[in-house]
């Protein structure tokens, strides 16, 4: 491919449909604008959140969604990815980084796929009820709860998201599940050896499973090898 003029790279960009990984939780939504993401994932559930905070923040984005109605759309299906596109408004997809906010009981995960959540993971960086983060040492794997809990967001919809799982409890979901996976924001272990990154044979299992990876500029995960040194593109051979 030749290179592309300045003109020509703004149009496809203008035209593509982009979905951003990992947004974080913010309430920022006219850089997303300004930047022209088509939806972005929202995070309601991270650092061991129970179930009433995860509640709480259901109910922010669900405020801002009745106030921006002209602005903004719950993404509840890939249809309303394209929907937000065509509608020139900005697709909201919740979703959590741990499955702490589920407690004992996996068939919670029912009323919150109805509140809207589209994505979660199984653990943050620490060991939860589904297996380990990928922090913990050891690294014991999936549990028989992860089993139930994957079995749960398989019927209603939720997408699995191996991001901060532990290499033992990211294989044993590969193993285990029928459906895609993806790692939101994360980067190869090749590229930056630390262990919240993905060695090869994981990258290639969240691929045959139907998935994607997504590039995390985070400076703690795109490290260069000497663990030292800030990282540059030049890490990537760019």
């Amino acid at each position: 491919m030749g290179k592309v003029s300045e003109d020509e790279a703004k149009r496809i960009y203008d035209e593509s449909i982009i979905v951003n990984g990992m947004a974080g939780t913010t309430y920022a939504f006219d850089v997303f604008e300004k930047t022209k993401q088509t939806a972005a994932i929202f995070t309601l559930a991270a650092h061991n959140e129970d179930w009433n905070r995860a509640i709480e923040l259901f109910k922010n984005y669900m405020a801002a969604l009745v106030a921006y109605p002209e602005k903004l759309l719950l993404v509840e299906s890939v249809d309303d990815i394209y929907r937000a596109k065509n509608e020139n408004k900005f697709g909201v997809i919740l979703g959590f980084q741990t499955s702490t906010p589920i407690g004992q009981d996996w068939t919670n995960l029912w009323i919150l796929y109805k509140l809207g959540l589209r994505i979660m993971q199984l653990t943050y960086m620490n060991r939860t009820l589904c297996g380990d983060g990928c922090l913990e040492e050891p690294d014991q794997g999936l549990t028989y709860f992860g089993k139930r809990m994957i079995m749960v967001m398989n019927q209603v919809g939720i997408l699995l998201d191996l991001s901060h799982c532990g290499w033992k409890t990211a294989e044993d979901v590969l193993k285990y599940t029928d459906r895609p996976v993806v790692c939101s924001h994360t980067n190869p272990y090749a590229k930056c050896p630390i262990k919240r990154n993905f060695p090869d044979e994981l990258i290639k299992g969240v691929a045959e499973s139907g998935g994607v990876m997504g590039i995390n500029a985070h400076p703690s995960i795109c490290t260069t090898r000497d663990g030292k040194s800030r990282p540059d593109m030049t890490v990537w051979n760019i």
